[in-house]
């Protein structure tokens, strides 16, 4: 989830630049107001004007990443999202404080 502090930025050639906490800009749908050109994804920014770092995954999201396929397997066909998530957690929290690096 971003973080509040994050902002993407949109702009056109002209440099007049628009600002949001969420990528809420379709760049197929809305044009510039000014001149109707198209819009360009600049990236997100910190309030200071700063790129926003990409961050690394977390050791779980790696673990869901590797497992999920095997776990929705293991539950059956048609097993919610929910119950596959609840039983890789439960698998997460039972491995060793070194295997979850």
């Amino acid at each position: 989830m971003p973080r509040l502090t994050e902002r993407p930025r949109w702009r056109r050639r002209h440099t007049q630049k628009y600002a949001r906490h969420s990528k809420s800009i379709d760049p197929t749908k809305v044009v510039c107001g000014s001149c109707d050109g198209q819009l360009e994804f600049l990236g997100r920014f910190n309030r200071d004007g700063t790129p926003v770092a990409k961050r690394e995954a977390t050791g779980f999201s790696l673990f869901v990443k590797e497992q999920y396929g095997s776990a929705k397997k293991t539950l059956g066909p048609g097993t919610p999202h929910k119950d596959v998530m609840k039983d890789l957690s439960d698998k997460w929290k039972g491995l060793s404080l070194s295997s979850k690096k």
